[in-house]
């Protein structure tokens, strides 16, 4: 990485010297530092140049402190994607060996299928974890893209950039396994020792609909864009949209338990309740919670208009 200004050269090499993970994972570091000292370099003058850059660099921080720095958010990305990734996989893999083996032979030996969950949701979860913190440029901080302070009458909500990450290495995971369980229906095995054949249909018909509802709420974080206009939401997901006027918005609750088992979307869902223009009340459910951005925005938004509508 060359600016051609010596000064920030040798402060670069530094700072890379403390950095972990891939060229792609330093580089997003570097970049950032690169960009804000070369601004510094094109505002000061000629003679004043030296001291600028200086000067930069003390408040920037030393290379040492931002490699801590960087270190440090590269291990919890890694921790975020384990957890989030690890136990989903266990689940899945203890569910299908269960259906396989039987109640009876899992409770005779829980020590081992127990080791065996563990094992799955270690190796899975970290191997994705560090494939994404020390692999893959992985954003550290999510992008706040869609929230101008100048723009008060509008904001977008989408899904943050590390969940819309996940979701794809979820449709890696889940979609090949879909395809097992639905040539299993067939009598179809391609994996030796694991027939899914072998088990009965409604043990298959049970894991294809949890796989498919993990792959459609992968899809629908994917999809799901929104933004508030000028007192109008515009919602946009899996190909369908929506409009719902201000005026309109009757009610923002939490869905039932069972509605939200049979949803196709993660996280904290909302359901909000309107009146059409014909006088219909219809309800649409939209997952908003921290993988949200704007998310808290738009709930506040909605809770307000409802609260005025109900007065």
């Amino acid at each position: 990485m060359r600016t051609h200004e010596p000064t920030i050269d040798q402060y670069l090499q530094q700072i890379n010297q403390h950095l972990i993970g891939s060229r792609a994972v330093r580089s997003h570091t570097l970049n950032e530092a690169r960009d804000f000292l070369l601004d510094v370099a094109a505002s000061a003058r000629p003679e004043d140049k030296a001291a600028a850059l200086a000067e930069a660099m003390q408040e920037y921080g030393s290379p040492g402190h931002i490699g801590k720095e960087q270190r440090k958010e590269r291990h919890q990305i890694c921790i975020k994607i384990a957890l989030l990734s690890g136990p989903i996989f266990a689940v899945l893999m203890l569910l299908t060996m269960l259906l396989q083996a039987g109640v009876a032979q899992m409770l005779s030996a829980w020590q081992t299928w127990l080791l065996v969950f563990f094992t799955n949701m270690l190796l899975f979860g970290l191997g994705m974890g560090a494939s994404f913190a020390y692999l893959i440029a992985f954003p550290a901080t999510p992008s706040q893209a869609g929230h101008t302070p100048a723009a008060d009458n509008r904001f977008e909500m989408i899904c943050r950039p590390v969940s819309r990450k996940i979701s794809w290495m979820m449709l890696a995971v889940f979609v090949p396994f879909e395809i097992l369980l639905l040539l299993a229906l067939f009598g179809i095995d391609l994996i030796p020792g694991l027939e899914f054949s072998r088990l009965r249909l409604p043990a298959v018909l049970l894991l294809a609909f949890i796989n498919f509802k993990n792959i459609t709420a992968s899809l629908n974080a994917l999809w799901f864009k929104a933004y508030v206009e000028h007192d109008i939401l515009h919602v946009q997901r899996l190909g369908r949209s929506w409009q719902l006027r201000r005026q309109d918005i009757l009610a923002v609750t939490r869905p039932s338990l069972l509605r939200q088992f049979f949803s196709i979307q993660f996280g904290q869902q909302q359901q909000i309740t309107w009146q059409t223009a014909t006088g219909q009340k219809q309800q649409l459910t939209l997952s908003i919670s921290a993988d949200v951005i704007n998310g808290d925005r738009l709930v506040a938004w909605l809770e307000s208009a409802a609260h005025e509508n109900r007065h």
